[in-house]
């Protein structure tokens, strides 16, 4: 495994950047120069330390330093590498067009699938912007950016210097109409939902929003009613118009007499009285040299209605009319607006770390967590006790990623030296909490691994302590309870596997009432929001034993509830929805529905491929799962083939006595003598 230590790359902080240089050696750079130099030292005790070069300050961290050597990770500026949520499904972040006209023609999926991944999308930029940070512009990363990419354009140079030593909060739009680099970058970091460039823009984008919020207040139609009409010759970045038709179709000129591309005006209607991102006027001297064009800017995340389109022989390009619609009324706005609330106000990158995990972006994720971690880590000796709790969360989020990827031995390995950082760093009064915390978060790894009985304890002992101190009815409460089914479901898995099916049956009646318990208190928190991505994961859990004694229809119900509401929580790609369509495909082998089957068999690994490693224990069992239905058809080859893969991923993620592990050899045994039979 390559340590952090030896990662070839830098990882980013507030003021610059962090560069490993090998042989025990780093620098910090500020402004492309070197700000500081550190080396690794051992003590007497044979204890790690980062020392100092330039003024021999220890930064007593021997507990992260030794942590810090699992940290498989390499930071990488290319935003091109999108992994998770697929944010490229759809083309441009800045708005949302929803064909709601004609709904009965269009299946379900596709206006879910449309609508959640521009949740995702919309949460990332109200992440990004709420951001509390210690400079509120931060201006200066976004100046280092943009330097490095334009140190060959002396033009664009001038910008970037003119930009850094004379920015406003008050000229955010005068700088965006400027049309320099700056906005170039920024719109195309909105196209590509390029996370890393969006960071360095965000409070660029926090003062376009505030600006035009401020502007909104003075907005009028010209007859002095509540409705505007409004042209765009082109979608680019933030969704900028015109009231004058001539200035949209000045812009489209060029396609228009271009026979090789389609032209397009978009043509506007806008409710001034709905609820709905700000937008404005911005058709003023003050900011900039066009109010010609009596230019109308709509924030990022602005929602519009399709209502239909028609080809101008006369003009010879399509219109397509769009008209503002309130987006309190969308259908994902309960949801949006929960999860809005459980981000709070003020957004940092734990928050932002925590929402790409929920949306399955795990590698990004990951990042994000390690740039808090090394931002934290070059001014330890300076931390604040709210300091020291971030550094703590910003572990257990790189522990919860790397379960995710199904990473456990790492995961459970850094649970562990966070507790030791925690019981360092964290005031006595506190350390309750976050090491509740990891002994339910360190429960999943462990479970993973098949290793039950300590699995259980950890859950036990963290609901036991978060009762006693926060009461019964909270998340990780419920958490706990699901977990403690999942241990007891897979006890009774593993009993099957020795065809001891009483004490399965038992097993599962445990399962059961722990999965209750958990759905009792998720419905209760979740009230307002019914189709809330944890309820539905109680109820995947419910289907699998319904499905593992036998009760297909009724297992068949509650993963077909939970795959519905999941396809409205989540971008499609979200591994969580691979995992449901999975076990559908295991209820449909079980009723003998085998072409079904396989179809979500395929949809599951077409997922997980774009989500999740390559030896991700969750394609391991699709494999398996495939593996089965080939042996259930008789198709053994076949079903040898798969059963192979599987195993050899499950040699790496499982222990051999993990009921899957027992399961998957058992089978090969059967494949291998029905083969031989044939042969023979």
């Amino acid at each position: 495994m390559n340590g952090y230590w030896n990662a070839p790359y830098r990882y980013h902080h507030r003021n610059g950047y962090f560069v490993d240089k090998g042989n025990n050696q780093w620098e910090e750079y500020q402004d492309n120069k070197v700000h500081a130099k550190f080396k690794r030292v051992y003590d007497d005790n044979n204890n790690m330390k980062l020392t100092s070069k330039t003024d021999d300050n220890e930064l007593n961290l021997e507990t992260l330093l030794e942590l810090i050597k699992i940290l498989d990770i390499t930071y990488d500026d290319d935003c091109s590498q999108v992994s998770g949520w697929n944010l490229s499904d759809v083309d441009d972040i800045p708005i949302s067009i929803l064909n709601l006209t004609k709904e009965e023609q269009r299946s379900v999926t596709d206006l879910d699938r449309e609508g959640n991944i521009f949740m995702w999308k919309t949460l990332l930029i109200d992440c990004l912007i709420n951001m509390d940070y210690q400079n509120n512009d931060n201006r200066d990363e976004l100046v280092n950016m943009l330097k490095e990419k334009y140190k060959n354009d002396p033009t664009n140079i001038i910008e970037i210097d003119n930009f850094h030593k004379n920015y406003k909060k008050t000229d955010a739009i005068r700088w965006y109409k400027k049309e320099t680099c700056i906005y170039y970058e920024l719109n195309e970091a909105l196209r590509r939902s390029c996370i890393n460039i969006l960071f360095t823009y965000r409070f660029f984008i926090r003062d376009l929003k505030e600006q035009l919020e401020e502007e909104q207040k003075n907005f009028s139609s010209t007859d002095g009613g509540n409705i505007i009409y409004l042209y765009r010759g082109q979608l680019d970045g933030f969704f900028s118009t015109s009231r004058r038709k001539d200035i949209a179709i000045g812009f489209m000129k060029p396609k228009i007499e271009n026979d090789n591309k389609i032209s397009v005006r978009y043509d506007i209607t806008c409710d001034l009285t709905l609820r709905t991102k700000p937008f404005a006027d911005i058709a003023s001297e003050k900011f900039g040299d066009f109010s010609h064009e009596q230019e109308v800017l709509f924030m990022v995340g602005t929602i519009f209605q399709f209502k239909g389109m028609f080809y101008d022989k006369k003009s010879k390009f399509w219109r397509i009319k769009l008209k503002l619609i309130d987006e309190y009324k969308h259908q994902w706005f309960n949801l949006y607006n929960s999860i809005k609330e459980e981000m709070g106000e003020e957004t940092n990158l734990l928050t932002l770390g925590g929402l790409l995990i929920r949306a399955g972006d795990h590698e990004h994720a990951l990042r994000v967590y390690m740039r808090s971690f090394i931002d934290l880590i070059i001014v330890h000796n300076n931390l604040t006790d709210t300091g020291h709790q971030y550094l703590a969360r910003s572990l257990m989020g790189i522990a919860a990623v790397h379960c995710e990827l199904g990473r456990y031995n790492e995961s459970i390995q850094i649970y562990n030296e966070t507790i030791k950082y925690i019981n360092t760093y964290i005031k006595k009064d506190e350390r309750d909490n976050y090491r509740t915390e990891i002994y339910y978060n360190q429960s999943l790894p462990l479970s993973e691994k098949g290793e039950y009985s300590d699995a259980l304890k950890q859950c036990k002992y963290a609901i036991e302590i978060f009762i006693k101190n926060h009461g019964h009815y909270n998340s990780l409460v419920a958490s706990s309870y699901e977990m403690i089914g999942n241990i007891y479901g897979n006890l009774g898995r593993l009993e099957g596997t020795k065809r001891n099916f009483n004490s399965q049956y038992q097993y599962f009646q445990i399962a059961y009432a722990y999965y209750n318990r958990a759905l009792k208190i998720r419905k209760i928190i979740h009230k307002k929001t019914p189709d809330h991505p944890e309820i539905n994961s109680t109820y995947i859990n419910i289907g699998e034993l319904f499905r593992d004694i036998g009760k297909s229809d009724v297992a068949l119900k509650y993963t077909l509830t939970a795959l519905k509401s999941f396809t409205k929580a989540f971008p499609h790609s979200h591994y969580w929805i691979g995992v449901t369509l999975d076990n559908i495909g295991e209820i449909y082998v079980q009723q003998q529905r085998f072409t079904e089957a396989k179809q979500k068999y395929d949809e599951a690994m077409e997922i997980y491929k774009k989500t999740l490693p390559n030896d991700h224990r969750f394609i391991g069992e699709t494999l398996h799962n495939i593996g089965k239905l080939y042996c259930c058809t008789h198709i053994f080859d076949k079903a040898l083939d798969y059963f192979i893969q599987a195993k050899k991923i499950y040699e790496k993620k499982i222990p051999n006595t993990h009921y899957l592990a027992v399961e998957l050899r058992k089978q090969i045994n059967y494949v291998t003598s029905q083969l031989h039979g044939q042969i023979g």
